[in-house]
């Protein structure tokens, strides 16, 4: 904090905030990210691997009725998923 912000306290004006990382974005970005990313994509792997996917009927135009304004406002998809028998599970 700056010396003339209501809450500054002198005894940390000699802290290293090169150490410091507050969960944000940018270079206050979360430091769990990229740990949360590899797990994501280790789950997807896993169930892409070890089931069929099937779109359930009337999905087949899902993509084309998503809008985006600003922001995406996404539709549920629904698909049914089956564990693979082929013998081929991760």
């Amino acid at each position: 904090m700056q010396p003339t912000h209501p809450l500054y306290n002198a005894k940390y004006a000699n802290d290293n905030l090169e150490v410091m990382k507050p969960f944000s974005y940018g270079p206050r970005d979360c430091l769990g990210k990229n740990l949360a990313y590899a797990e994501m994509r280790l789950f997807v792997a896993r169930v892409t691997l070890r089931f069929d996917w099937e779109l359930q009927p009337g999905q087949e135009k899902w993509i084309d009725n998503q809008t985006i304004n600003g922001t995406w406002l996404k539709t549920p998809l629904m698909v049914k998923f089956r564990e693979r028998v082929d013998g081929t599970t991760a």
